[in-house]
């Protein structure tokens, strides 16, 4: 059976890509009750054929998910050559036992039921690959409403052209099955088996590791006796029930709740309950973490139960045959798959090929798979555990030994990611995207994913902060352990986000990492074209002339600085504000906004205007305009002028000037008089010019005149 592994998640290559298989050998059909089953060929052979692989990134432990639910559809592949006949009964049946299993092993959080039975296909050639059951069935399992996923298994004729007994890729859809689809044979329990890589879950190996730094070890593929992913011969014995998995692979199938899990960060006595027991209040699975990986799982797992067949050299049949069997139970040490390279020196180290999948620690390939209670082991990174105890009542106790962590986290720099959205832009600048709507009222405000991985430590990240903008937004513990890959900010405006992470080790140590910006802003239509003009008095309106940027959009003129709009015409393609009652000589400024069918805006255009300059005369004025007095022209010497007004029947000096030089110069033989008069409100005044004696002169008054000032 497989662990069909896949290249890089979102980069398939199956032509590139290897994977191992098992082959399961035919079993000597002429043997008496009583005596060994014997296969023809080794127990376990690997064998490399082109697949997909996964590879995860990170080693983490998981999150509990609720129950889930999968279906399970068969078609029977009659290869060239090969009859089939696989009964919708059979299938059921297969299915029901099979479901039972994960019932149990799971404590019903992942089930399986049975949906169709499809109709025979015949492939032209034959199909040996569970990556081929789509291409020569042309079915994509589906699942309905209220259920997880739907797998489809691709049942052939037994051959010996397929090495395998199935075939399932890592985390997919498909499993093809080598023969054997009846009740009473291996085909539930190897079903299982590709169940569980269709669910995630890799092969279970074994590992012979040295005792003394550097620690080495050599890998055996399927080599672990207890989990239904390597070699438990258990999962042949379809009655009462097929082999379990390890408390490790629980986890990794995330049915494990987080109180049943544990960390040793630091050296400590650390209490395990039997992998399978209720109602003790113990973790389940103790983590080693080394560079911010879980390098090393601790269990207990004792042959009671439905788990005592974990102890026996023999495994019976209901018929009264018997497989060999390695005995595999007790407290069980596993390495996990490490991609680390920060830390990679304190990692263990491996002579021939890694081999995905957790690797049960034993002392010899050929030996039982039991570890003696005071059995001290050494760890890649020196640290020591020892077995002090084990009760299956009551459960285990080890000692885990590491050094004072005086290093604090290390930080790889925080690379926030956009998470892609169909209503998300792109800008030529990485760091920057467009918001666009979803709808009319509401803006797609993107998320933004900080990733855990920007920090790292020797042993492990007991809480991550997040910062933005200066401000604590939120925090992640253990994100190793709880297999968080990534902290996702929602975003709720446009603007810059800086974005710090501060990492806190179980030691009490911390690292902040170099700020980092991410820029969002809001999606705008282009501004439209503008033609500003004068009105009819040049001095106190103005007409903006917008060429529309679509038929759609809506302008609106606003902020006006002084005046008001007197008309809105379209004209020729063209809208037209008209604006009158300008203050004179100031400048005239407003607000265009353009606003699209979906509520996106261009932003606003600024309109600016300078009115035609207004001026008063000695007959005519405004408010609020400043008056320079027509005083003309006199002889040198003449005397000062007072410019007077009559109020009833009395003329009122309102102001007296001396005789200055002509300030534009053409004058230069005469003199004249400056006087400047604001009128702050509309009327009619009636005037006169005064002018003093002087030793040259005698005094004069001049004709009167009327002005007249009008509102602005």
């Amino acid at each position: 059976m497989l662990p069909a592994r896949r290249n890089r998640i979102g980069y398939p290559n199956p032509s590139h890509t290897p994977i191992s298989q098992v082959f399961y050998g035919p079993i000597e059909s002429n043997k008496k009750p009583g005596t060994t089953m014997i296969r023809r060929r080794s127990a376990i052979k690997s064998l490399f054929i082109v697949i997909l692989i996964s590879i995860f990134l990170a080693n983490g432990a998981q999150a509990v998910d609720p129950i889930r639910q999968y279906q399970i559809d068969v078609v029977p592949i009659a290869n060239p050559g090969t009859t089939m006949n696989v009964t919708e009964e059979v299938s059921r049946q297969i299915i029901a036992q099979v479901d039972l299993a994960f019932n149990d092993a799971t404590d019903g959080q992942i089930r399986f039921t049975f949906r169709k039975l499809h109709p025979t296909s015949f492939p032209e050639m034959a199909t040996l690959s569970s990556g081929d059951i789509q291409k020569v069935t042309g079915l994509t399992p589906v699942a309905d409403p209220g259920f997880d996923k739907a797998i489809l298994v691709g049942v052939i004729a037994n051959t010996s052209a397929a090495k395998f007994a199935g075939q399932a890729v890592l985390g997919g859809n498909y499993v093809i099955m080598n023969g054997n689809w009846t009740l009473n044979s291996t085909g539930p329990g190897v079903l299982a088996h590709e169940l569980g890589h269709s669910l995630g879950i890799s092969h279970a190996n074994s590992a012979v590791c040295t005792t003394q730094l550097p620690i080495v070890c050599e890998q055996s593929e399927y080599g672990d006796s207890s989990s239904v992913m390597g070699t438990f011969i258990s999962k042949y014995v379809t009655n009462p029930l097929i082999a379990r998995f390890s408390v490790t692979e629980l986890d990794k199938l995330r049915v494990l709740p987080k109180e049943s899990k544990a960390i040793a960060a630091e050296s400590g006595d650390y209490k395990l309950a039997p992998a399978y027991s209720k109602g003790i209040n113990l973790p389940k699975v103790l983590y080693i973490p080394i560079g911010s990986e879980l390098t090393y799982s601790v269990e207990y797992r004792p042959a009671i139960g439905n788990d005592a067949p974990l102890s026996q050299s023999k495994i019976y049949t209901p018929s009264g045959w018997f497989y060999p069997n390695t005995p595999s139970y007790g407290l069980q040490l596993r390495m996990l798959p490490t991609v680390g390279t920060q830390f990679k020196d304190s990692q263990p180290t491996f002579g021939n090929y890694k081999i995905e999948g957790s690797a049960l620690v034993v002392s010899a390939f050929t030996a039982d798979q039991v570890q003696p209670i005071g059995k001290i082991l050494t760890l890649s990174d020196g640290s020591t555990l020892t077995f002090l105890s084990a009760d299956p009542n009551t459960g285990a106790t080890v000692r885990v030994e590491r050094s004072p962590d005086k290093e604090a986290p290390l930080s790889l720099g925080v690379k926030p990611n956009w998470v892609n959205s169909e209503n998300l832009g792109f800008s030529w600048r990485g760091s920057e995207r467009v918001i666009f709507k979803k709808s009319i009222a509401a803006w797609d405000h993107p998320v933004i994913e900080i990733p855990m991985s920007s920090v790292t430590d020797n042993r492990l990240v007991k809480l991550v902060q997040i910062e933005v903008n200066g401000e604590i937004v939120g925090q992640v513990d253990t994100p190793t352990l709880d297999g968080i890959k990534n902290y996702s900010y929602q975003t709720t405006k446009e603007g810059i986000f800086t974005f710090r992470l501060i990492a806190t080790d179980f030691a009490g140590l911390t690292t902040s990492t170099e700020p980092t910006s991410l820029i969002a802003y809001y999606h705008k239509i282009d501004p439209p074209k503008l033609k500003i003009l004068s009105g009819k008095d040049a001095t106190n309106s103005v007409i903006v002339s917008v060429t529309p940027e679509t038929d759609s959009t809506q302008y609106v003129l606003s902020n006006l600085s002084s005046g008001k709009i007197v008309s809105t015409v379209e004209k020729n393609g063209k809208l037209e504000f008209t604006i009158t009652n300008l203050t004179r000589n100031q400048k005239f400024t407003a607000q265009l906004t353009g606003t699209d069918e979906m509520g996106y805006v261009d932003g606003g255009s600024e309109i600016t205007h300078e009115p035609a300059t207004t001026t008063c005369s000695n007959t005519k004025c405004f408010a609020g305009v400043e008056w320079n007095v027509d005083t003309g022209f006199w002889a040198t010497g003449a005397g000062n002028m007072t410019l007077q007004e009559r109020i009833g029947t009395k003329w009122v000096n309102i102001q007296t000037a001396k005789p200055v030089a002509d300030p534009k110069g053409a004058m230069k033989n005469y003199v004249t008089y400056l006087m400047k008069i604001n009128h702050k409100t509309p009327g009619k005044h009636t005037y006169r010019l005064s002018i003093a004696a002087s030793k040259k002169y005698s005094a004069q008054i001049t004709s009167t005149f009327t002005q007249v000032v009008s509102t602005p």
